[in-house]
């Protein structure tokens, strides 16, 4: 059983009743799965800055089912390509730093439960922030959910914002 004190970064935001909408310019977005009338209402969130997911993944499955998570939003995952990630339950959206040790955003979705659609991101290869976006669909409403990392003592490109 994991322990507030052992991943005391995390965020958890309980029983958030959905109620914001979302608008994204995205062309040709995946939807995965469809919008039926028994899709949940509420929709539990984590955001955490893991700071590495290798070890740590039989204590995140534990927070994420001890909490009834539906999306956690994962920052420094230090994953690349030839690294796998999985947690039992949930679909994995990556978006792994392409040069340098460190980095990565990811989130993991609690599928069936959650439908989503991925936004494919814009190509920024001059910025150190790393950030990643989806669309929650609920019965009345989308979620746009935005899940971001930026190094420390890197400039920000305000464009981004």
């Amino acid at each position: 059983m994991a322990t507030p004190s052992s991943m005391d970064s995390a965020i958890l935001i309980p029983s958030l009743t959905a109620t914001a909408s979302g608008v994204t310019d995205a062309t040709k977005p995946a939807v995965r799965g469809s919008v039926g009338k028994d899709a949940t209402r509420t929709v539990n969130f984590l955001q955490i800055n893991i700071n590495g997911t290798q070890k740590k993944c039989a204590e995140l499955s534990d927070i994420l089912n001890e909490n009834n998570i539906h999306v956690a939003c994962l920052q420094e995952t230090r994953l690349n390509s030839k690294l796998h990630f999985n947690v039992k339950g949930y679909t994995t959206i990556r978006k792994d730093r392409v040069s340098g040790a460190g980095g990565g955003v990811a989130f993991l979705v609690k599928t069936p439960v959650i439908k989503y659609i991925e936004i494919l991101p814009t190509s920024n290869t001059s910025s150190s922030t790393e950030a990643q976006a989806i669309n929650i669909l609920l019965p009345n409403h989308t979620i746009t959910l935005v899940n971001g990392y930026h190094p420390d003592n890197s400039p920000i490109d305000t464009n981004l914002l």
